[in-house]
């Protein structure tokens, strides 16, 4: 880790090293060192600082604020790791302690968060990390779920739905009720009549990933996709590919150009062949899913990676204006030869 580079990233955001860096008037905690940091928001204040050179577990995170406590310095503390899963960045924010994910080389920039005792932040976000508004509210996730379940065409009674998707049968009752397009009640079940009207539903309401950041290859983005796997699987991130290259994967039509990652956490790929990019150029796309259903029905390709599920796949089309891929694939998956075949898969995945 570039640690001196902390410090020079810190000052970009309006975070300095005081004169007096180390702090004098106090000795420095058996743990490590302290630093005297001046900010927008507040004046020179000394931290302690605690570098962890190894992935830190949220939970060792806490021990490190509990020694440090025990230690009675007074010192608010910085922890300094090389990278951080969302849930220890949760846990910093919750302990009310400043975290700073150190770059590795000199063309990454340090990111994270400085938080002062008194209540003011600075945030030092990926430059590539869109953040996107969430509409106040409760968003009612199951009732995509039921959306994208009946849009593949089975009669399905509720309380198929209700066990395919791990809710209440009645909260599967009031979510019949309340989705759009017609809907016949046969024997055997619930029958989707109007497909192009929900599908139409979906695209203009189903909401963005809030956390979102972009990038830069220079290697055929489906040739990312497969050497990625391994990656992933070393970092311990769970995840699955949609847009053009799952499209291509599930129903081949064309070559895809933009790769569509849905991922558990936001990683760096700088150390895999991407750079940071805006979105104007980038080719891949990392989404932090906030819908708890999209990773819970992932889908082995011949192609080494799994994908999210078909219509999933054609309504981020949509929502990314590849109307032509869209297109070829909601024919594709409405035909009676895709929908035996993946329901032979769903079946072996049962």
């Amino acid at each position: 880790m570039l640690i001196a580079q902390v410090w020079v990233d810190l000052a970009e955001h309006g975070v300095r090293l005081h004169p007096d860096a180390i702090d004098q008037e106090r000795p420095a905690a058996p743990a490590g060192p302290s630093v005297v940091l001046a900010g927008p928001d507040f004046g020179p204040t000394a931290w302690d600082v605690s570098i962890v050179p190894r992935g830190v577990r949220p939970s060792r995170l806490e021990e490190v604020v509990r020694e440090r406590l025990s230690q009675l310095t007074g010192r608010p503390l910085i922890v300094i790791v090389p990278v951080a899963s969302a849930a220890l960045k949760a846990t910093a924010r919750r302990l009310g302690v400043s975290l700073l994910i150190a770059p590795e080389r000199e063309d990454q920039l340090t990111t994270g968060f400085v938080v002062h005792p008194a209540g003011s932040a600075v945030e030092l976000p990926s430059p590539t990390t869109t953040v996107n508004a969430r509409t106040p509210g409760r968003t009612p996730w199951a009732t995509y779920a039921v959306a994208f379940e009946l849009l593949k065409g089975e009669t399905l009674t509720q309380s198929a739905l209700a066990v395919r998707l791990g809710v209440t049968q009645a909260r599967i009752s009031q979510v019949m009720r309340s989705l759009p397009g017609a809907l016949r009640r046969e024997p055997s079940g619930w029958r989707l009549v109007d497909p192009d009207q929900l599908l139409g539903w979906l695209v203009r309401s189903y909401p963005p990933p809030t956390l979102v950041s972009t990038w830069l290859t220079l290697d055929p983005v489906v040739q990312f996709a497969r050497r990625l796997e391994p990656t992933l699987a070393s970092r311990d991130v769970s995840g699955a590919v949609s847009g053009e290259v799952a499209a291509d994967a599930t129903a081949p039509y064309a070559n895809p150009t933009q790769l569509l990652l849905c991922l558990t956490q936001q990683i760096d790929l700088s150390g895999d062949g991407a750079v940071p990019a805006p979105p104007s150029i980038a080719n891949i796309t990392v989404a932090t899913p906030d819908d708890p259903f999209v990773l819970r029905s992932v889908t082995p390709t011949a192609a080494g990676y799994g994908v999210v599920d078909v219509w999933r796949i054609v309504v981020d089309l949509y929502q990314h204006d590849a109307v032509q891929a869209a297109e070829e694939l909601t024919r594709a998956a409405r035909s009676d030869q895709f929908r035996r075949d993946h329901s032979d898969q769903g079946a072996a995945r049962r």
